[in-house]
């Protein structure tokens, strides 16, 4: 297998006849989705998706792909397509297109629409092109072909994209529900026929690669949230990502069966259900909707609320109803449902909004104690049967952290793909499909790329450094007041700790230590202020990490009379 290494050097120019595929996300992270395709100097672009923040990156709104290898070649892009809804995949669309507006956007129906609203709010009109399953459109050299693919948002597609360098196979997200809620299955009739064509590289969703078996029906949760309608003597508080349309489809249907309105709750929430109604997706009974601002009022039992927050986010409405911070509050008799899978990374997020929903007496349904989701992503046994239709060449795993793309090139050899022909790659390495032959031939540099309010990509890995420091371990301010011609201290130390547990006269016994120190500097000499402070910063800090056994951010200031 071929496998990622740090020592990769820039790829060399593309053979010409040559395809090149470049992943800016997707691989190693699960999030941020983003693939480039180059062939003729000309690029196609799949999907443009955002990765949601870790404890670890305090104040980060959203993480996006790195533009930088494509952000000179902006004008060579023929299109943008979009496999399907959901925000690692469609959530980097508008700040791709303030690059360049007007991006060709490429995507079925829900998704194009989802797209839109979302481009409103950045006030960006783009050009789109609505597309179908079975349809093939031409961008420029490349051919693409859209296959129904079942996910656990409605319209998902799969691309096929032809060049003279090949076929390649990019499967989105994707699972083999035979019963789905609208159905619409995975085409197994099309990957076959794409397969006997011949797929020379495989692009395909690893999340569910270490899962053995087959990804449970949809329809399978039905009677589960059933039972917690008919057991919940209160309010029900469903909380789900705001594009899973299935999902809320099955509770409104739920609530109407059990004489219950519905009131949604959340921006994002609100915005894509209405979506998904105005486009026939979401089939809403007559006068089942009331307003967040009606069911206060309302009688505990005849109350449902569709929210967001069921990753933990903290300004999502669960964190928030959690957190007593918001006009819904939970008590005795209400069920909080969690209906979604853990994101990795936020097991720490979720549990704390468990645990204060549960604080106040609300019982907490979730995938650990109940059947309240399953998986858009296709487990081993889905697999195994994709390879064995496809039958591909060579298989490049994606969608996943590196162990689901570890458990997916398993999966590829144990069906016969040779070993050497899996390319485990992560983002930024390049891989070369030239003369039918698919390898990885370099590497171009591929970061995080972060939003944090207004700004973007402004915020660098030393600033979440600094502010894991400031939150873990405190601030201690340093100021001394020196008197450059007579090589002396004049004034202070004054040393002020904030985040500490310790009161001020801890420091007591440093100050001398660190006066003497920026005296002997005076004496030798040293006149300039940023080698006094830093000098100050060395004595106090070493004294802090011996004496106190912790690291905060000092900030030394020398002031000259």
């Amino acid at each position: 297998m071929s496998h990622a290494h740090p020592e990769l050097s820039p790829p060399p120019a593309l053979p010409a006849g040559g395809l090149r595929i470049l992943p800016l996300g997707g691989l190693g992270d699960i999030g941020r989705n983003m693939t480039v395709f180059e062939y003729a100097g000309r690029l196609l672009i799949i999907d443009c998706g955002v990765l949601f923040p870790e404890e670890s990156q305090p104040g980060v709104d959203l993480i996006l792909p790195d533009f930088r290898a494509i952000e000179d070649r902006l004008s060579q892009i023929d299109a943008l397509v979009l496999t399907h809804g959901h925000e690692d995949h469609i959530g980097a669309v508008p700040y791709l297109l303030r690059l360049r507006p007007d991006i060709p956007v490429v995507a079925s129906r829900l998704t194009l629409a989802l797209v839109e609203a979302k481009l409103a709010e950045h006030r960006i009109s783009p050009r789109s092109l609505q597309v179908r399953e079975g349809g093939v459109e031409k961008f420029g050299p490349f051919e693409c072909e859209f296959i129904a693919v079942n996910h656990s948002i409605p319209d998902a597609l799969a691309v096929a994209v032809r060049t003279k360098a090949g076929q390649v196979l990019h499967t989105g997200d994707f699972k083999m529900d035979q019963l789905p809620l609208d159905g619409r299955i995975t085409d197994l009739n099309t990957f076959a026929r794409l397969g006997d064509a011949g797929v020379d590289l495989l692009l395909v969703d690893s999340t569910n690669a270490e899962v053995p078996g087959f990804v449970t029906s949809e329809r399978e949760i039905e009677p589960v949230i059933d039972s917690v309608f008919s057991r919940a003597s209160g309010r029900v508080i469903v909380a789900c990502f705001a594009s899973h349309v299935h999902r809320v489809q099955q509770i409104i249907d739920a609530a109407a069966e059990h004489g219950r309105k519905v009131a949604l709750v959340g921006r994002s929430m609100l915005r894509n259900m209405a979506v998904a109604k105005d486009l026939g997706y979401l089939k809403v009974p007559d006068g089942i909707i009331v307003s967040s601002d009606d069911v206060i009022d309302m009688p505990d039992d005849e109350v449902v609320l569709i929210c967001t927050g069921s990753q933990g986010e903290p300004m999502a409405v669960l964190s928030r109803i959690a957190n007593r911070n918001h006009a819904i509050e939970v008590g005795e008799g209400d069920t909080v449902v969690l209906a979604s899978s853990l994101i990795p990374g936020n097991e720490n997020a979720v549990n704390h909004v468990i645990n204060g929903l549960t604080k106040w007496g609300a019982r907490v349904v979730h995938k650990g104690n109940a059947l309240v989701h399953v998986s858009g992503h296709a487990a081993q046994g889905e697999l195994t049967y994709l390879y064995n239709i496809v039958k591909p060449r060579h298989v490049l795993p994606v969608h996943g952290e590196w162990r689901h793309l570890r458990a997916q090139a398993q999966i590829a050899v144990r069906t016969g793909v040779p070993q050497e022909n899996v390319l485990l790659a992560e983002d930024g390495v390049v891989v070369d499909l030239v003369d039918g032959h698919a390898s990885i031939t370099g590497y171009v540099p591929c970061g995080y790329v972060y939003v944090d309010g207004s700004s973007v990509g402004e915020l660098t890995d030393a600033d979440l450094k600094d502010r894991r420091i400031l939150g873990d371990e405190g601030f201690v301010s340093v100021v001394i007041v020196v008197d450059l011609v007579g090589q002396k201290v004049v004034a202070g130390p004054d040393i002020h700790a904030r985040g500490s547990a310790e009161d001020g006269e801890v420091f007591d016994d440093v100050v001398p230590l660190v006066r003497s120190a920026v005296e002997e500097a005076l004496r030798r000499g040293v006149t300039d202020r940023y080698e006094l402070s830093q000098i100050a910063r060395r004595t106090l800090g070493s004294w802090v990490g011996k004496k106190l056994r912790r690291k905060p951010m000092i900030v030394p200031m020398v002031v000259e009379v």
